[in-house]
Order: C-alpha cells, then sequence, then structure tokens
C-alpha cells in the first residue's frame, strides 16, 4: 500500500489531547513507500506521543517537509521502538521551544 499525505492542516480535537497515545499523523505497521509531505501539525497534546507518530513496526516510509506547531508536552517526532525501521525524516519544521528529544537511530 502506498500512502500519500499532504497539504493537510491537522488539529487534534479537546478530546484527544488528553489520550495518551496517538499522533497528529499516525502510523501503524509497513506502510512501502509511503511518502507523508506537507502537513502542519499543532495542537497536539497527548502526553507521551508525538505529532508525527509512526508507530510500532512502521517501516519503509519518508516524512519530509512537515511543519510541527502547538503541540505541548508532546514529541514532535517519536520513534520509540526498534521495530520502527527504515523510516527518512528530513526538512521539517519545528520551532525551537518544541522538545526535539533526538529519535532513535535507523
Amino acid at each position: 500500500m502506498n500512502t500519500r499525505t499532504y497539504n493537510s492542516i491537522v488539529y487534534t480535537p479537546l478530546h484527544a489531547q488528553y489520550s495518551n497515545d496517538g499522533g497528529g499523523i499516525y502510523m501503524l505497521g509497513p506502510q512501502n513507500n509511503s511518502d507523508i509531505h506537507h502537513n502542519w501539525v499543532y495542537r497536539q497534546h497527548t502526553p507521551s506521543s508525538g505529532a508525527l507518530y509512526p508507530d510500532e513496526g512502521s517501516a519503509y516510509s519518508t516524512w519530509h517537509d512537515n511543519v510541527v506547531t502547538d503541540i505541548g508536552s508532546s514529541q514532535w517526532l517519536h520513534l520509540w521502538t526498534a521495530s520502527i525501521h527504515n523510516v527518512t525524516v528530513e526538512n521539517n519544521y519545528v520551532p525551537t521551544y518544541i522538545s526535539t528529544t533526538a529519535p532513535i537511530a535507523r
């Protein structure tokens, strides 16, 4: 499956801001040749995840030219386990006031 997402404005509704897991753009499992680009994610306030969130088993995707703002204590990119692999992340914009905790190297 090829997934293409672009030119989206992703706003997380108030009720979702208080859940413990999720992302502005969320992926689960391998997504061969997926290209996630030119999105704006804001108000992503889940406490233990990220605005851009390739979750467990995600693989073979490229995340580029996205903008992430106003995400509270969320990470802008949430790569948390070794089962996430072959994920390329480049040329995304994140303001300096947002935590840029280094993701797991892939």
